[in-house]
């Protein structure tokens, strides 16, 4: 016992000793997840060194024991609503073993207290790999799942939330709080009569005492159609601030993908506000409510019209089961993220996502049997510039669970500290580098198209994609298969980005888009031949000009892939050490200097006719 009491004070001055020294340097670090995953100073690694030192010698070299008994500490802080302290602890546990579940768990739930739910639901991916047998962190689990739902208006995760539910619900009938987390999130989507029941079922179990009395009794008042302190108008104005600040948010950080309007389901007031970037005067709030049925987001996907889906797939796409063959590229991609397994009666993904260290994926996948890979950096743009567009639910059946800010891995090298990765940007994709040990998601693609996709395959010829004599062709363009000649400027501009090449029978681009760093893109393209070379910037500038402000499918058609802030590379220079780059800028050509690492599209030009 004295041991136990001696070992016990030592480790609380450790612990007290290691945080006021770290803040001395940088307080911000300790109150971040995994102290943010920034590369630390010296000071701060020192301090690292003599707080490890200390345990080592207490617990004479057995650091999962001391992690275990430091987020211990952790969690008891957190009970008593000290989260920043909880959190310190917490990092200091996962600083002793980074395998520490109950640690990951703990920041999980801070961060989703805290309302960052993409930073909560990552944790807990990551923490469910070594958790996932716990029950109670599974129903704190559904639970941010729910809440990020509720919040973000995501079908997926609030179907993903219900799954887990039910699931658990069926594992253990008697568990409390996962029966009121049911009933909060059923709650807060309108489906009063349903979150009722769970209550019902959890006032029956052992440990009723616990739940929430203050929920129960809104509860009530919803049922019975009593009056809360807010009114509907008062909720109403709630839901529709949160909706104006999601715009601002939007406009702020990722204007450009905001493509007219931003909706959103509001946690607790049944109302589904949509607000306006450009049209406040539009905005509107209607009533949500989840019916609580089984069927209800399949029928949400589906919906009163014909999909979207059958166009999208017949344009482009052939779905296969567990496969998505894409005609433009000539890729199959597996249908879901690695970990899960597409659920053939339900259609959508079933499982558990993996995130591993994006140093360790290629380790894993060189070697995938049939020819599954990671996808290098250029194919997985020409995955997400499809998934991150999609708006309608419906459409999120060809590639579920593509989130914005989920990190996808790709084969590409970025020096020796980090390797390149790709994700959404608004409605948008983006690659950028990463640390080799940050956690990626993997989604596998792998050359050609499967036997089963030939099968499901039912087309019957190609889709003409607008090689017809519109106004706009006789005005000044004209076309050749794959070259547009363009008479005003007497030149002729290859229809296709560099990476692809005209299909004749489809009419349209096929191949990976290469995306090229801009100081690169004149001696990449030298082969091409027959005259073919990098526009200057007048050149560019002249097209983009005209193409930029497209407004019918028939005139999109010339260039029909076209977007706004893909940046195209141009031969001009820009000071020492810069080059011109042009891109659409909302309805009107616009140029910036960029270094010569930047990455570019290329659209070659030649003189004449």
């Amino acid at each position: 016992m004295l041991v136990f009491a001696c070992r016990t004070l030592v480790l609380c001055i450790l612990l007290a000793i290691w945080p006021m020294s770290n803040m001395a340097i940088a307080q911000d670090v300790s109150l971040l997840p995994k102290y943010g995953s920034l590369p630390k100073n010296e000071d701060l690694l020192n301090a690292d060194k003599t707080f490890i030192a200390g345990i080592d010698k207490l617990y004479k070299g057995d650091r999962k024991k001391a992690a275990e008994e430091v987020s211990a500490r952790g969690w008891k802080l957190l009970r008593q609503g000290n989260t920043q302290d909880a959190l310190r602890r917490f990092n200091l546990a996962w600083l002793l073993d980074t395998t520490n579940g109950s640690a990951i768990w703990g920041m999980a739930a801070i961060q989703a207290t805290a309302g960052k739910m993409d930073e909560s639901l990552k944790l807990f991916a990551e923490a469910e790999c070594i958790l996932g047998s716990d029950i109670d962190f599974s129903a704190d689990y559904a639970k941010a799942l729910g809440t990020a739902g509720v919040q973000a208006g995501d079908d997926s995760l609030l179907r993903d939330a219900f799954i887990r539910f039910a699931r658990l619900y069926k594992r253990a009938p008697q568990h409390t709080l996962n029966l009121q987390n049911w009933a909060i999130t059923l709650f807060s989507v309108g489906s009063y009569t349903e979150a009722w029941k769970k209550i019902q079922l959890a006032e029956a179990t052992p440990r009723h005492s616990e739940l929430d009395q203050n929920f129960i009794a809104d509860l009530k008042r919803k049922i019975h159609g009593i009056p809360s302190q807010d009114s509907d108008t008062s909720k109403i104005e709630t839901c529709a601030g949160y909706a104006r600040e999601l715009v601002g948010k939007q406009k702020g950080q990722e204007w450009n993908a905001v493509a007219g309007k931003i909706k959103s389901t509001c946690p607790g007031t049944g109302f589904e506000c949509t607000s306006y970037s450009d049209h406040p005067e539009k905005s509107k709030c209607e009533p949500f409510f989840y019916d609580g049925s089984d069927t209800f987001f399949k029928e949400r996907r589906i919906g009163s019209q014909k999909s979207s889906q059958d166009r999208i797939q017949k344009d482009r796409f052939v779905v296969a089961g567990d496969e998505v063959y894409d005609r433009q590229t000539d890729r199959t991609w597996k249908r879901c993220n690695y970990g899960q397994t597409w659920d053939a009666d339900n259609k959508w993904c079933a499982g558990i996502t993996k995130f591993l260290p994006i140093g360790q994926v290629s380790l894993n996948f060189d070697s995938k049997d049939d020819g599954w890979r990671l996808p290098d950096k250029d194919e997985l743009i020409s995955f997400l510039e499809v998934a991150c567009t999609f708006k309608d639910p419906k459409d999120h059946d060809i590639f579920p669970e593509v989130k914005t800010r989920d990190s996808y891995a790709t084969s590409n090298q970025l020096g020796d500290a980090a390797v390149w990765a790709g994700d959404c940007f608004g409605i948008r994709g983006n690659v950028f580098g990463l640390r080799k040990q940050h956690p990626v998601i993997i989604r596998l693609v792998r050359q050609g198209q499967h036997t089963d996709a030939i099968i499901n395959d039912q087309t019957t010829g190609p889709y003409p994609r607008g090689n017809s004599s519109s106004a706009i062709h006789k005005d000044r363009f004209s076309l050749s298969e794959g070259e547009v000649y363009d008479r005003q400027t007497d030149r002729i501009w290859k229809r296709c980005i560099y990476g692809q090449t005209w299909d004749s029978q489809m009419h349209q681009c096929k191949g990976v888009i290469k995306h090229v760093p801009i100081g690169q893109a004149v001696s990449e393209t030298k082969g091409v031949g027959d005259g073919w070379r990098i526009p200057k910037q007048e050149e560019l500038m002249s097209l983009m000009a005209e193409v930029c402000k497209y407004g019918s499918d028939e005139e999109k058609e010339i260039f029909g892939d076209i977007r706004m802030f893909d940046k195209y590379a141009t031969s001009t220079q820009n000071g020492d050490s810069h080059l011109i780059a042009v891109d659409c800028f909302g309805k009107a050509s616009n140029w910036a200097g960029v270094g010569y690492q930047f990455p570019v599209i290329i659209r070659l030009i030649r003189e004449g006719k």
